[in-house]
Order: structure tokens, then C-alpha cells, then sequence
């Protein structure tokens, strides 16, 4: 029979002799799936010691920490699940997006000295059809949206004024540049005028419409989108069209393209340049995420190893709502509306909160810093995070693609199996060096 880490892929796989059980029982069927065997995790595996597949049924998952939102955001949302009738950790995560997009580039972290971070966060909730996602995500985004519009409004006489304004240097500017190819007029004094206009009109600005957020765009129309608004734009969508595109559904190989909403992630310079169009240069670019989406979206992309191997799929808050399907009431009552004012407050002056300038009078953001407290339990949840990053785990990736095809999968729950995360090299090593629970969530609830 042909050796396991020279399969790759499940053709190649059943026409070597292997049948579905053997793929389980060997515990490789994600690992075939995914296409990037590794002999290194096989040599050392002998006949009899792999662990018994953990089945996904039944497993305890802690429930969001619903106690540590604002109340503001935490008697809205209660609220809005209330009355919509669905998941409360739908609401709560759109919600924080929602105040991610809000504060992007306006506020950023510093744990330690010398470590900064973005408010940068990226939620990803996978709903089946009809769990009413687009409700809750519209009832969400209605700050954002009315504060969008309302300084759309305040800006119009701005920007024709200051677009008038620059047709107006554009024109003078020409002149005074033929004045000074003229002969019999002074052209020094004509090209001195010239020159003092460029200069007027290169430090014009004419300021841009605001916009918080879009949906289904390409990573050229994010880039543009960012610097016409200060650096920050939100992907807010209920649909999975902003997926497939981030995974090259328009690039000619059909490869995927991340670079800009990595760095729209964690920050860094990014540019580019077109032959054609004008470059784009953007300094720590912040592109939060809030996608509601069905699991077959994800299924669809889930063999894209350059975005796993680029890190894309790591930086998401994932949630799998329980479906209310089946429960929910008819007639609801509906929500607060003190709770509605509350919410729509906050985020409104979140978006209104003033800037600091730097000893330059530039604009700037503000800085969080953590406090002794803080930082020991950041301390304490990296002693936890690190052992389990080691190489002879499997890769989260792999985790996540092989949850979402049980969640997705119509097989019987007895067939929607996956392996323990140790790889048998040094599995038992691995075990030994890692907590049974996170001590930073109440393991015991099932969402």
C-alpha cells in the first residue's frame, strides 16, 4: 500500500487501497483534505498508536461572557436577541464590530511599553438560512449608518466649496504658466507666481464623503476606500460575496488576495501601484471585519492553503450560534427603545470622540494602556496559548475546517469525527504540558 505522506488527495488515496475507515482510523482525512501531508508526522507513528477520534457531538464550549460589555451594548443586545428571537451571541459580536469599526484608528492598546495594537477585531458567525441575521445586523449598523449621514450633510457646502476652490487654483495655475513662456512680460516674476500656485494647490485639500463601512469590493476598491477615509473602512456583510473575493475570485489565477487586510488587521505600511492608476500608500490601515455568513461559504474556501498558511483564517472571532429554529415565538415583544437609544449613543459618540495632536499638532490616536491587572491575566492566557502553538499540534486551520464540515455535514453524528490535536510524534509530551480548560472561561456551559 502506498505510504500516507506521498497521498495527495483522496483519489489518490482510495485508488492506493485505502478505504474511508482506514482514512479515519489512520486519523489523515483532514490532513488528505487539506493536501499538505507531512511524512514527518507519519515516520515516527507505529501501528496502534493513534488516540481514538473525539467526536464533535456534545461538546462543552464556554458561552460568551455577556457580564463584560458595557451596558450599554449588553441591554441592547439582550434586547434585539430578545425580540429577533435569535442567538444572544449573534448580537454580541456584531455589536463589538460594530464598535471596533467605530473606534478603528482612533484609539489603540499598548499592553507592555513598546507593544501597540490595533482596536482591530474580525467576527465571523456561520447561520444556516433563516436565523434572521440580516435583522440583527441591520438594527446594528443604524448608528454607524445615521452617523455616516448626518456628516455627509455637514460636509456638502465643505466639499463644492473646496472643490471650487481647487478648479479655481487649477485655472490660475495654467495661466501663470503661459504668462511665463510669453515674451516681453517678466518671467521670472510669471513663473514665481506659478510656482506659488502649485504650491497652493498641491497642499489643497477637498475632503471626501465619509464612509464606515462595505461589503462586496475588491482589496484595489478597499485600498481606495481606506485612504479616502483617514485609513479605516469596515466589511460589514450578512452574504459571502466579501469571502470569495478575499479568496481570488476575481485574480486571474484565482489566487487569494490578503496582504491589505492583513495589515488592515494588525497594521504596517502597504502600497501599491498600477500602471494606469495612481499609487496608494497607507500607513497602519484599519479594516475590521463583521461577517454573518452560512458555513458553506467557508466550506467552499477551506482548501485555500495560502490563506492559512498567510494566517487569514487565525485572526477571526468564530462563533457557531445554536439554531433557534423551531423554538422561537411568534409575537415578541419588541425592544426597549430607551436600550435602542442607549446603544445608538454610544457608538455615535465613540465615532465623535475627539483626537489628541502630537508635539507636531498632527492628529493622533488614543492610547489604552493595560493596568498591572490586566496585564498579569494577558500574561497568564499566553502561558496558556503557547504550549498549544507547538509544531507537532495540528494547525488550527486544520481544527477549524474539519468543525465546519461536521456542523455542515447532514452525516450521522456517529460519522462526524475528528482527531485529538497532538500528532503522534510527541503527542503524549504535548498533552502533559497543556491545561485540560482554559481558566479564563467558564468551560462547563455548552452554547
Amino acid at each position: 500500500m502506498t505510504e500516507a505522506w506521498k497521498i495527495k488527495g483522496l483519489d489518490d488515496a482510495f485508488a492506493a487501497g485505502y478505504k474511508p475507515e482506514d482514512l479515519i482510523a489512520k486519523a489523515i482525512l483532514a490532513d488528505v483534505y487539506l493536501g499538505h501531508l507531512d511524512s514527518g508526522n507519519f515516520a515516527d507513528c507505529a501501528e496502534g498508536s493513534w488516540t481514538p477520534p473525539v467526536s464533535l457531538e456534545g461538546v462543552k464550549v464556554p458561552q460568551f461572557p455577556q457580564n463584560t460589555l458595557p451596558e450599554a451594548l449588553r441591554w441592547y443586545v439582550e434586547e434585539l436577541s430578545r425580540s429577533t428571537q435569535t442567538p444572544l451571541i449573534l448580537a454580541s459580536s456584531v455589536a463589538l464590530g460594530a464598535a471596533s469599526i467605530a473606534l478603528a484608528k482612533q484609539v489603540k492598546v499598548e499592553p507592555r511599553p513598546g507593544w501597540e495594537e490595533p482596536l482591530v477585531l474580525w467576527f465571523l458567525n456561520l447561520l444556516m438560512s433563516g436565523e434572521r441575521k440580516t435583522a440583527v445586523m441591520n438594527a446594528l449598523r443604524r448608528p454607524l449608518d445615521e452617523w455616516e449621514r448626518t456628516r455627509r450633510r455637514e460636509l456638502g457646502h465643505q466639499i463644492a466649496e473646496a472643490e471650487s476652490r481647487r478648479e479655481i487654483l487649477t485655472r490660475r495655475l495654467k495661466e501663470a504658466e503661459k504668462e511665463a513662456t510669453k515674451d516681453g512680460v517678466d518671467a521670472a516674476a510669471a513663473a514665481e507666481r506659478a510656482m506659488g500656485l502649485a504650491r497652493d494647490l498641491t497642499d489643497h485639500e477637498v475632503p471626501s464623503l465619509p464612509q464606515l463601512t462595505t461589503s462586496d469590493t475588491t482589496q484595489e476598491a478597499v485600498a481606495i476606500l481606506c485612504q479616502e477615509n483617514d485609513g479605516r473602512i469596515g466589511i460589514w456583510s450578512d452574504e459571502g460575496e466579501t469571502v470569495r473575493n478575499i479568496a481570488g475570485r476575481y485574480s486571474k489565477d484565482q489566487s487569494p488576495s490578503v496582504e491589505l487586510y492583513l495589515k488592515g488587521y494588525s497594521g504596517g505600511y502597504y502600497s501599491s501601484s498600477r500602471v494606469g492608476r495612481e499609487g496608494i500608500s497607507l500607513q497602519d490601515p484599519a479594516i475590521p471585519m463583521v461577517l454573518v455568513i452560512q458555513p458553506e461559504v467557508i466550506r467552499g474556501i477551506s482548501n485555500q492553503l495560502a490563506l492559512h498558511g498567510q494566517g487569514f483564517f487565525a485572526r477571526y472571532q468564530y462563533a457557531v450560534p445554536p439554531s433557534a429554529l423551531g423554538s422561537r415565538i411568534s409575537r415578541p415583544e419588541p425592544a426597549d427603545d430607551r436600550a435602542r437609544e442607549a446603544y445608538d449613543d454610544l457608538i455615535k459618540a465613540l465615532l465623535d470622540m475627539p483626537l489628541p495632536e502630537d508635539e507636531y499638532g498632527e492628529i493622533s490616536t488614543h492610547v489604552l494602556e493595560f493596568s498591572e491587572a490586566a496585564d498579569k491575566l494577558l500574561e497568564d492566557l499566553q502561558d496558556w496559548v503557547e504550549p498549544q502553538l507547538g509544531p507537532s499540534l495540528t494547525s488550527q486551520s486544520s481544527l477549524s475546517i474539519s468543525s465546519t464540515d461536521a456542523l455542515s455535514s447532514s452525516s450521522p453524528p456517529s460519522q462526524r469525527l475528528r482527531r485529538k490535536s497532538a500528532s503522534c510524534g510527541s503527542s503524549s509530551a504535548m498533552r502533559s504540558r497543556q491545561p485540560s480548560t482554559n481558566p479564563f472561561m467558564n468551560s462547563s456551559s455548552s452554547a
